[in-house]
């Protein structure tokens, strides 16, 4: 295999954390647990979250084989009797919600947990971390001249899916002549109220320029999140940062959420 797909799957199961408690939480097991009916009734259900805000519906499917009688525990003081009920939770927390289902002198249950946690108004970008780039133009050639020290004098951008400027990394606070023994290298972001995002279907992207003052700045390369801060949001996921990627570059997006 190639190296550099090796390096890139190596990256991106040390960056894992971000990304893998979203699948848990949206994936949906197509199969439960095998049903005998000599061992008397059997007690599952699947619902639409397991993770969310206060105040959301969340929906139960009971999937009890061979009972006659069920009750529903959700771990806040409330019961019901519904076949496939729902609930919203005022208060954060962890609450473990547990389905009982009888038939005859025999019983069974089963419980998974709901995590509630509040819902951000807002979100703010706070550093940019270059994992990965290319320090060579697509023909192979660097991206400064020997007098310039060869590699890249690099500051970044924020840009919109219109590649329009949404921020400005100040170019005279630049990395100079950025080689690969710099990296992992981070930009920090001084408090800005222009990004402050509360619409979070906001796109955004970092694009990375290499400084050159005697002709115009050049862009190295673009980087987007692999998952969208809307794809987060709407899984009730609140990471402290996201991974974008671009043609050979990986890039950390430090974020800080307002509630």
């Amino acid at each position: 295999m190639n190296s550099k797909i090796i390096k890139n799957i190596k990256y991106l199961i040390s960056n894992i954390e971000n990304y893998l408690f979203v699948f848990f939480i949206v994936t949906v097991f197509s199969c439960s647990p095998k049903y005998n009916p000599e061992n008397g009734p059997m007690a599952y259900f699947k619902c639409n979250k397991t993770r969310a805000y206060i105040s959301s519906e969340i929906s139960f499917e009971n999937l009890s084989k061979g009972s006659e009688f069920c009750v529903w525990d959700f771990g806040n003081g409330n019961i019901s009797l519904e076949q496939n009920p729902s609930i919203k939770y005022n208060e954060t927390g962890t609450f473990k919600v547990t389905l009982s289902v009888k038939n005859g002198a025999k019983t069974n249950v089963y419980s998974r947990e709901i995590e509630i946690v509040k819902q951000p108004i807002s979100y703010t970008i706070t550093g940019v971390e270059i994992q990965k780039m290319p320090f060579f133009d697509h023909l192979g050639n660097p991206w400064d001249g020997a007098l310039q020290g060869v590699y890249p004098d690099v500051y970044v951008k924020l840009v919109n899916r219109d590649n329009s400027i949404l921020y400005s990394y100040p170019v005279n606070k630049r990395k100079e002549n950025l080689g690969p023994a710099m990296l992992p290298t981070k930009f920090n972001i001084e408090f800005n109220s222009n990004l402050i995002f509360r619409d979070f279907n906001q796109s955004i992207s970092v694009a990375l320029f290499d400084f050159d003052s005697f002709s115009s700045d050049q862009l190295i390369s673009t980087a987007s999140p692999l998952f969208s801060i809307n794809y987060f949001y709407e899984n009730a996921v609140t990471p402290d940062r996201i991974l974008l990627t671009g043609y050979n570059t990986l890039i950390n997006l430090d974020i800080s959420w307002q509630y």
